[in-house]
């Protein structure tokens, strides 16, 4: 395929190539897409690097086969907790760090890959807390995520794009401050965005939207152009965003303050 992702560097170049002969409705995105607000995502440079080479190590590349493949995921993890002064992503909840919850829903799910953005300098705590799941986990660096919450998520899509010779039919990407987001949530979510997998897709409770949100690959190019804390909300809009109805709360329920931790905490055991 003559726009085969060859090496990671050039991962932006080449999506975009590929991608900007695929889809003439793209051409009309204008910038005010990108203006303003997140799409939702918590804002989840060092020791890590020594431990996890930007030089992602070579993976085999997933090739399209007429079976349906499970969709990747991307689990956002790369966040500073500003507001809570304190890693919020390795606080526990039900004995078990807040990201772990993310990252086990996915795999329970059955979703794969499960990429794991995180920040250059992770902390060893947030890295033993995604640590002991099987190789359908990968941790990813993300290592402009001080530059604003886009570059986490470009970080996961750069390299989904570099594990597929083929990009999937789209990406679940979960917050790691969600806890209370399980398999169930995410599988009803996928069945639903596969029923029309050209849109994005997200759940809806009480007419709130929430997360997990799932981009499809017609809109990685246009991921891939975010910077700093501009958020996907206009890639969502102008891909379709489809809502699914749902009563779990689960989708609308962050973990954003002290104030909102503890309240959980005294609702579930520590």
């Amino acid at each position: 395929m003559e726009d085969k992702l060859v090496s990671f560097p050039f991962a932006e170049y080449r999506l975009h190539n590929f991608f900007s002969r695929k889809a003439d409705r793209r051409d009309s995105i204008s910038s005010k897409f990108f203006e303003g607000g997140g799409m939702g995502f918590g804002n989840v440079g060092g020791n890590f690097l020594k431990k996890v080479s930007p030089s992602l190590p070579q993976v085999p590349r997933t090739t399209m086969t007429t079976t349906r493949s499970p969709l990747p995921a991307i689990v956002l993890a790369a966040g500073f907790s500003r507001r809570m002064g304190h890693c919020k992503l390795t606080l526990t909840l039900d004995g078990e760090p807040l990201v772990r919850r993310a990252v086990r829903a996915a795999l329970d799910a059955g979703l794969a890959p499960v990429l794991v953005t995180v920040r250059p300098d992770a902390s060893p705590e947030l890295l033993e807390a995604v640590s002991g799941f099987d190789a359908r986990m990968e941790i990813v660096p993300a290592p402009d995520a001080h530059l604003g919450q886009a570059e986490s998520l470009k970080a996961g899509i750069r390299r989904l794009v570099a594990r597929f010779a083929c990009p999937p039919a789209g990406v679940v990407v979960l917050l790691g401050d969600q806890p209370l987001v399980g398999a169930e949530l995410v599988r009803e979510l996928t069945a639903f965005y596969l029923q029309k997998p050209e849109c994005a897709a997200a759940p809806a409770c009480d007419g709130v939207r929430g997360n997990p949100v799932i981009l499809p690959a017609g809109a990685f190019g246009e991921t891939l152009l975010l910077s700093g804390d501009k958020g996907a909300r206009g890639i969502l809009a102008a891909f379709g965003l489809r809502l699914m109805p749902t009563n779990d709360t689960a989708a609308i329920t962050d973990v954003d303050t002290w104030e909102a931790y503890e309240s959980l905490s005294r609702a579930k055991p520590l």
